[in-house]
């Protein structure tokens, strides 16, 4: 098992990864049902953050496989002055495929993220999952995370 930084040649694998994402997310809830033209933004979406200097984007791979990456922000809220944090990271997407789970790849991101953010002063990290997805859950627990806030939803029609 081998982390390292996402690179331009991995995006499509990184992609395909998160359509695997999204169709778990799907799974858990129907209204999550991602658009056909999602891949290609997405796609864009990988590569521009890629450029981004506040950003993290690293994989998890085994031999010839991408197994899982995460992908996070950080961010300097010290002129909101409303917490007493100055910077922040917001992990934006995580994921490890199926069969790679219970073999340490997610934490191997996870501290390999923390790793990171150490040097840059972050004092705390967010991340948001489905209120059904009780897997990680329990595994962001074991990480040290704890729940902090509820996000409802409401659909206009």
């Amino acid at each position: 098992m081998r982390i390292r930084d996402v690179s331009h040649g991995d995006l499509e694998k990184i992609v395909l990864l998160w359509r695997q994402f999204a169709r778990e997310h799907f799974e858990q809830d129907r209204r999550l049902k991602y658009k056909p033209d999602c891949l290609n933004k997405r796609y864009i979406l990988f590569e521009n953050k890629l450029k981004s200097k506040d950003t993290i984007f690293i994989l998890v791979e085994n031999k010839d496989s991408v197994d899982g990456y995460l992908l996070a922000h950080i961010e300097d809220i010290s002129s909101m002055c409303v917490y007493n944090m100055d910077k922040i990271c917001n992990i934006e997407s995580f994921y490890v495929q199926k069969n790679s789970r219970s073999k340490g790849c997610g934490r191997e991101l996870m501290n390999e993220l923390f790793s990171r953010l150490k040097p840059k002063r972050v004092k705390y990290v967010f991340i948001k999952t489905l209120a059904k997805n009780m897997e990680i859950g329990k595994y962001l627990s074991k990480q040290g995370f704890t729940p902090i806030h509820k996000v409802y939803a409401k659909r206009l029609k």
